[in-house]
């Protein structure tokens, strides 16, 4: 929904409440081909004890693979904290949790996990909404971090949304999808 139409969630992804308030902050952010990592310290500034969900979002770029408009590649959940207290938090993302799947062959590596050339950018909150931007990494060419085979095609096609730009903003569109053989299995 957040790609499509976020007005019509009621509740942002990974809201939830509490009788208390946190401040996250990041204190350290690196980035490079194989992975991401941020070290962030979360502290109870509320009245009453309590746990806070951190979370760590990406922002592909829109190439020729569509993707949502955030992804969630990692969490993590403090322990109880007491007011004032705070607790510090490290977050390592492997870059294969940020890649794409291409099952038919668009970007020239089909049944391959990729991560496609442009910025990706990194956002760090208690939900989707209110995640802050905390750092991102530039891929310079299409990255392929694994390629498989397939086997057992569907005898159907099958029709798809996919994420599509039209003036700064994403509409819902309905593709179909030549049949592609649905079991996966790593190459030796």
């Amino acid at each position: 929904f957040e790609t499509f139409a976020k007005e019509k969630a009621l509740f942002p992804f990974g809201y939830g409440l509490s009788y208390t308030n946190f401040d996250i902050e990041l204190l350290d952010f690196k980035a490079d081909k194989e992975k991401i990592t941020a070290k962030v310290q979360v502290t109870n500034i509320g009245k009453y004890a309590g746990k806070e969900v951190v979370e760590l979002f990406a922002r592909a770029p829109q190439g020729k693979l569509t993707k949502p408009l955030m992804s969630l590649v990692s969490f993590a959940k403090t322990t109880e904290l007491a007011p004032g207290e705070s607790q510090k938090i490290d977050l390592e993302v492997p870059a294969y949790n940020f890649a794409s799947f291409d099952d038919t062959g668009i970007t020239g590596h089909k049944y391959a996990y990729i991560l496609e050339k442009g910025e990706y950018k990194f956002f760090l909150g208690e939900n989707v909404r209110e995640a802050q931007e905390i750092g991102s990494f530039e891929y310079s060419e299409d990255t392929v971090l694994e390629e498989l085979e397939a086997i057992c095609a569907p005898k159907e096609y099958i029709d798809r949304i996919i994420a599509h730009k039209i003036n700064g903003s994403y509409i819902p569109k309905k593709v179909t999808v030549k049949p592609v053989k649905s079991l996966i299995f790593v190459k030796e």
